[in-house]
């Protein structure tokens, strides 16, 4: 009954709003490889994001956000349709490691099962379900999510922006390519001398806002930063330079082009506030703020080349927490309160069926997303037990599943069975494996698990018939 009410009292304001803008916009930014400490709000007391820290002390702030999948294209896949990407069958980053390879590496045991190099054009995006209301719909920076045939406007946006099937750029600067590379995004007129990707995604973002101003409208806005090529502002890049070059010497340094890049974000997403307030849409204005996947962690002795993902064990690629947990703020000045912290589980598939709540569209199909609005207008609890994750792929770690209910963190690892069991509670650094002290509750887990992945014909990896166990790769994929 609480939650009955919640929503006609939202219906009721949404009525009542001026007749021009009845239906509230979204701002969807995403950011690529932010991972959960990357920003100063998170702890991070050598960068400055005091914009994306405004905007969280505006409203609130996920302690205990997850990305769907421990790298790009399935969460991205996952944010737009609300699906699990094991459902999807979109489980890897397209097109894959072991199809850039040409198969699997002596020293893998394991052969990945085939999936999707694109998302299904069948499946029902965010965008589908926003146009037939008057929404106008923008895809602006990386899809990566199928090239020709299935781009954002074969998607349900009406205009797409530098997103195609690749899922970085050669170069953050025009004409964002590089000498001798057959890699380019979607090309883009120059508007400025030597333009920085960043801030030119940005210019579009705010001139579609400032040309559908009078309509309700979709904006999403997952930027190419901080993937790789690590490329920095040079004037961001040489401040942080000197920062480093003075802060303490038992610091873990940290690459100055990563912090640039990162303050970059930050200076953008303060442009796109700025517009809403200028233009007058700042109260009626869902703006959703957060990551793909954790941060990219690659560490040469004291140096980290990207993100850190403190206190988060690992990175990027792999199933521990820094692969998964990331960033997420949510505002909408005046609905909102301000100044939350929440440690609520949400994770990505949660972001499709909170905007069909929010915006009264109704949809017939199932989803493994809950709506969060509730928890973000009334801080009612998020009505969600257990979060599932499906990983068959090689990266920077090893092929897996995960089960989260409550404080404990099961892993699976696919190619030995080991198990790994963690109270995230008491260790979220995942530094004491339970499994022996619990063997009882680990093993309902992994049945729970593998209950999960039956009921979703989650595809599993088969073994590799090649496998040298006495091969030594070179890198470790």
């Amino acid at each position: 009954m609480i939650r009955f009410f919640a929503t006609m009292i939202l219906v009721l304001i949404l009525c009542s709003c001026d007749k021009q803008q009845p239906l509230p916009n979204i701002l969807l930014v995403v950011v690529d490889d932010l991972g959960y400490s990357d920003l100063h709000c998170y702890g991070n007391v050598l960068v400055e994001t005091p914009h994306i820290d405004q905007l969280a002390a505006e409203g609130i702030r996920f302690t205990s956000a997850y990305a769907s999948c421990t790298v790009c294209s399935p969460t991205r896949a996952a944010i737009l349709t609300g699906k699990n990407p094991a459902v999807l069958n979109l489980t890897d980053w397209i097109p894959g490691y072991q199809a850039v390879r040409g198969g699997p590496l002596p020293h893998q045991k394991l052969i990945v099962p085939p999936f999707n190099k694109h998302l299904p054009l069948e499946e029902i995006t965010i965008a589908e379900m926003l146009q037939p209301a008057g929404y106008a719909t923008v895809s602006i920076g990386k899809w990566h999510l199928g090239g020709e045939g299935y781009l954002p406007t074969d998607q349900g946006f009406d205009i797409n922006i530098a997103g195609n099937h690749k899922g970085h750029p050669p170069s953050y600067y025009y004409p964002y390519t590089r000498e001798g590379s057959p890699d380019i995004i979607t090309p883009l007129e120059l508007t400025g001398d030597s333009l920085y990707l960043t801030d030119r995604l940005t210019n579009e973002a705010i001139g579609f806002i400032r040309k559908h101003k009078a309509v309700p409208f979709f904006v999403y806005l997952p930027f190419y930063n901080v993937h790789t090529p690590l490329e920095g502002r040079p004037d961001l890049v040489q401040k942080y330079r000197n920062k480093l070059e003075g802060h303490m010497q038992d610091t873990i340094l940290r690459n100055p082009h990563f912090l640039a890049m990162t303050e970059a974000v930050d200076d953008n997403v303060g442009r796109l506030i700025s517009c809403l307030e200028e233009e007058g849409l700042d109260d009626n204005t869902l703006v959703i703020f957060t990551s793909d996947n954790g941060g990219l962690y690659l560490r040469q002795d004291s140096f980290i080349r990207a993100s850190w993902n403190y206190p988060l064990r690992n990175g990027k690629g792999t199933l521990y927490e820094g692969g998964l947990r990331i960033p997420a703020i949510m505002r909408w000045k005046g609905k909102v309160p301000a100044g939350i912290e929440s440690g609520e589980l949400i994770i990505s598939t949660d972001i499709f069926p909170t905007i069909m709540e929010l915006t009264g569209i109704h949809y017939n199909h199932e989803i493994e997303g809950t709506s969060i609005l509730a928890h973000l207008l009334y801080n009612e609890p998020v009505e969600r037990e257990t979060l599932y994750w499906h990983y068959p792929h090689y990266h920077l770690g090893m092929p897996g599943g995960v089960i989260r209910e409550g404080e404990f963190k099961l892993i699976e690892f696919f190619e030995s069975g080991d198990l790994e069991l963690y109270n995230l509670h008491e260790d979220p650094g995942e530094a004491v494996n339970l499994v022996d002290r619990y063997p009882e509750l680990a093993r309902e887990m992994q049945q729970k698990l593998h209950t999960w992945r039956v009921r979703n014909r989650a595809q599993m990896p088969t073994p590799n018939p090649d496998y040298d166990p006495d091969y030594i790769p070179e890198r470790n994929y």
